[in-house]
């Protein structure tokens, strides 16, 4: 058995929709029409009302996003 210890991993952050609209500089509309097109991650529903992207996802997305 190991003695080492693993430091506990943070968990992603979740991002609102005003976090991603400030984070790409674009519209309501722009966006949804990029996540329905699957040229940006889908948020996850977190209740009936609101919608959440995992910061980790996002960040990934504009390292490997060639226009941004």
């Amino acid at each position: 058995m190991s003695d080492t210890f693993a430091p506990p991993v943070a968990p992603d952050r979740l991002l609102t929709e005003r976090d991603i609209l400030e984070l790409l500089r674009v519209g309501r509309t722009t966006l949804r029409e990029m996540w329905s097109h699957d040229r940006f991650p889908r948020p996850y529903r977190v209740s009936v009302r609101w919608l959440r992207w995992r910061e980790s996802e996002v960040q990934e997305w504009l390292e490997s996003c060639p226009r941004c």
